[in-house]
């Protein structure tokens, strides 16, 4: 045993400290500087949950509003002057945060950005499969 690790300590001894190879070395720096790139640590706001995302944590372009069932975002505001979207012919009975609506020019907004998090939940496409509560009826929608 004690031979093993001696064979091991000088073994260890030869090949330390190990050379990196060239194109290992590009590419851990390359990863950094993608990782580190201001395009990759903005932040955006998610129109339905109003938390701020990095980059990767939203979808990869701003989504229609109609293509959302808007059902599950309804609600009224406590006093009508805080509703950002009060004439909107979708959003005007919604609570949603006015900082993830894109093209946001009051009421005629159509796009908004979405998390990964909220997409499935609100989507039209994938609402049956969600587990999205549907309050009216109680049961999953």
């Amino acid at each position: 045993m004690k031979m093993k690790v001696l064979q091991w300590h000088h073994q260890l001894a030869e090949q330390w400290p190990q050379i990196i190879p060239e194109c290992h070395k590009l590419q851990l720096l390359n990863n950094f500087q993608e990782l580190m790139s201001s395009n990759q640590l903005k932040h955006h706001t998610c129109a339905i949950c109003g938390e701020s995302k990095f980059n990767q944590e939203v979808l990869p372009k701003p989504m229609p509003i109609t293509s959302y069932d808007l059902s599950i975002l309804h609600g009224l505001y406590p006093a009508p002057h805080l509703n950002p979207f009060p004439m909107h012919p979708s959003l005007c009975n919604t609570i949603v945060c006015s900082q993830g609506i894109s093209n946001n020019d009051g009421n005629h907004a159509s796009h908004w950005i979405i998390c990964r998090n909220c997409h499935p939940r609100g989507s039209r496409d994938s609402k049956s499969e969600s587990g999205v509560q549907n309050p009216e009826k109680g049961k999953l929608g």
